[in-house]
């Protein structure tokens, strides 16, 4: 956990969005709750997500995909259960205390639900409210990337008192422009937006 995060897509491939800066500065300036990230089918939320943690120590990424999520993620975390996972976030914690640039001094956690996940939502909202707000006492930022609306629509840490959404818009025009171009075709921009 205590790699810098790195993400899949170089960072050269990434267009650059305020929503990726608005992330970084929930993610620098925490002090409690979990952070919910949605938006429409394509509009970039895991890009946006990744692309916030780019180099960031104390990251995990853990999809959760059906019901047995959380014993997955003890096991790939290597830990006998939830009892254990306090001790590591706070290892981990005090090791990023000691990172003066380090832009988060609490390890993150980001559990991304894809599209196909459509049940468990209330455990994956009490788990991020435990780890984000109450049970840990804040020792880990939990972010939850969830890939269908409706998905984080039933994600509920508490109310907005105890959770920070993000809605990640569809590309603008220039942002569009932008990853036409990088993506080499660039030429053909008009034509991909008009369509």
């Amino acid at each position: 956990m205590m790699r810098p995060h790195d993400p899949a897509k170089a960072k050269e491939q990434v267009v650059t969005r305020k929503v990726i800066q608005d992330i970084r500065e929930r993610i620098s300036s925490w002090k409690e709750h979990a952070t919910v990230v949605t938006g429409r089918h394509g509009s970039g939320k895991s890009v946006a997500v990744h692309e916030a943690l780019r180099g960031l120590p104390g990251t995990f990424v853990h999809t959760v995909d059906n019901a047995g999520w959380k014993d997955i993620l003890y096991k790939e975390l290597h830990l006998d259960g939830a009892g254990m996972l306090k001790e590591l976030f706070n290892r981990v914690a005090t090791e990023l205390q000691k990172d003066p640039e380090a832009p988060s001094k609490v390890p993150i956690l980001v559990l991304d639900i894809p599209r196909e996940t459509t049940e468990g939502m209330p455990l994956v909202s009490n788990f991020a409210k435990e780890m984000s707000s109450d049970r840990l006492g804040a020792a880990v930022h939990v972010i939850v990337c969830a890939s269908s609306a409706g998905t984080a629509m039933t994600f509920d840490a508490g109310g907005s008192q105890r959770q920070v959404n993000f809605w990640v818009e569809d590309l603008t025009e220039q942002e569009a422009q932008q990853l036409l171009e990088l993506e080499g075709h660039g030429q053909d921009w008009k034509q991909f937006v008009a369509a």
